[in-house]
């Protein structure tokens, strides 16, 4: 990518890949240079890119990694994102068991060829789980279900107090004691793709 943007009759989704790879790599100013110059060169018209959001998204990184001096990548394992979920190997210490459930997909989901991966607790009350919905245009979000006396499952309803953003949310986690949900967002103050995040229960 850096030797074809060299040549001037490059197409200018080249500009954009290769702020893309430097975004990924944490070079985020340099990134966010190359963004901006595919916004310059681009068709008017082409709005495929969120390129405006990979900028925002470079601006969360550097404030995010400020404090930091150094990154270690302990472990790299590359992995398809719909078996992303597998990584969790050991669930003596979670408890409880994940699975992959067609029972709580939504007519968008099905759409979408989405497989709700679905955390179940022991003795839960409650589930979390990522779904596209009802209604299209908004993405993934967080919806809970509630037990009911009968031992089925309420109605979905998607999960208030601001966890979801007009980005996708994905992966929901109800730590055991109940305070706190782990999830995973494209939205909020995300540096890029699915950073994660956690959420404090609030009655």
């Amino acid at each position: 990518l850096k030797y074809a943007i060299a040549t001037p009759t490059i197409d200018p989704r080249a500009y954009y890949f290769y702020g893309k790879a430097l975004h990924l790599n944490y070079q985020f100013e340099d990134a966010k240079s190359y963004y901006k110059k595919y916004i310059e060169k681009r068709n008017k018209k082409d709005d495929r890119y969120q390129v405006e959001r990979s900028i925002e998204m470079c601006d969360n990184g550097k404030k995010l990694l400020a404090t930091f001096t150094d990154i270690i990548v302990s472990e790299k394992q590359e992995i398809e994102i719909s078996k992303f979920f597998r990584l969790y190997r050991n669930m003596e210490t979670m408890g409880g068991d994940i699975l992959v459930t067609e029972d709580f997909q939504s007519k968008l989901d099905k759409k979408y060829n989405h497989v709700p991966v679905v955390y179940f607790p022991p003795n839960a009350k409650a589930i979390y789980y990522a779904s596209y919905g009802d209604k299209d245009g908004n993405g993934k979000d967080i919806y809970i279900r509630r037990r009911l006396p009968d031992g089925g499952w309420g109605d979905p309803q998607i999960l208030p107090g601001g966890v979801n953003s007009n980005e996708d949310e994905d992966f929901p986690y109800l730590h055991p004691s109940g305070n706190y949900l782990y999830f995973s967002s494209k939205g909020h103050n995300s540096m890029g793709g699915y950073d994660v995040f956690r959420t404090v229960r609030n009655d």
